[in-house]
């Protein structure tokens, strides 16, 4: 007897789909699968070059912040030592130029360099370096300094006070810094003064002008090239007899007051 199907088993076997996969297919999966590992694998290499280049990029940025900004002390001076004083320079990225007993004068940058015998400091160069004002409290301990480089520095008020009291200061180096009138009026030393300048000081104005004039007196060097003096402030310079050298380059004077002030300075030579 022929066996009967259900009806039911009929329609549910009607509905089976057999689904046959080509090689063709097999291959491209396969290929797809390969090229998606060598994007994942290109991308895990940016990512890690991304890592590295922050890493070091931070390593670098901490290593230039603590060269700059690492803060310092200011050097205790015992009595007949300038030695802390030296060391304190170098380590501030400065030149600092010592003479030896023997009469001879060098210039250092580093700690290590310094003579082992004794030595007292005669300039100190500080150009473009940073510290805090409160560090120069130990300029007026260093008896045979005569020339000081504060260029492109923060020096305000307070360093000028620090300033003001070195013994015997004849060279004062100011250039492109923030200036002003009070401020030069705290430089008690100023009639010792010889050589200065202030090029570049845009808050060097007239009424700087006159504060300096009358604290330096016997200055036989200045230049106060790009700064603000106008040719009314220019006057100041005029009781200056002792210059030797006045540049005045790049402040917009006429050339009839550039053509006073050597008429009131004949001895000087000058750049205007």
């Amino acid at each position: 007897m022929t066996p009967r199907l259900d009806q039911h088993c009929v329609q549910s076997v009607s509905q089976v789909v057999v689904v046959q996969t080509c090689p063709a297919d097999v291959t491209n999966s396969v290929s797809g699968k390969k090229t998606l590992r060598n994007r994942l694998t290109m991308i895990n290499w940016r990512i890690l070059g991304m890592m590295s280049c922050s890493i070091v990029g931070l390593f670098m940025a901490v290593f230039f912040a603590m060269r700059t900004s690492a803060a310092k002390p200011g050097p205790e001076i015992q009595s007949g030592t300038e030695r802390a004083a030296a060391i304190w320079v170098v380590e501030h990225y400065g030149v600092v130029a010592v003479k030896t007993e023997d009469g001879k004068v060098n210039r250092y940058v580093a700690a290590e360099h310094l003579p082992a015998e004794s030595f007292v400091i005669t300039e100190i160069n500080l150009y473009e370096q940073e510290f805090d004002e409160s560090e120069l409290a130990f300029l007026p301990q260093l008896a045979s300094l005569g020339k000081l480089d504060v260029s492109r520095t923060t020096v305000g008020s307070k360093g000028m006070q620090f300033i003001g009291k070195v013994p015997k200061l004849k060279s004062l180096q100011l250039r492109a810094n923030n200036l002003s009138a009070d401020s030069l009026r705290l430089l008690l030393n100023g009639r010792q003064i010889e050589n200065c300048s202030v090029h570049g000081s845009k808050s060097f104005d007239d009424a700087a002008v006159a504060a300096l004039s009358e604290i330096m007196p016997n200055l036989k060097v200045f230049s106060c090239a790009s700064t603000s003096v106008s040719e009314e402030g220019m006057k100041a310079l005029m009781p200056l007899k002792s210059l030797k050298k006045l540049t005045a380059t790049n402040n917009k004077w006429s050339e009839q007051a550039g053509k006073q002030l050597s008429e009131a300075l004949p001895g000087c030579k000058l750049s205007i």
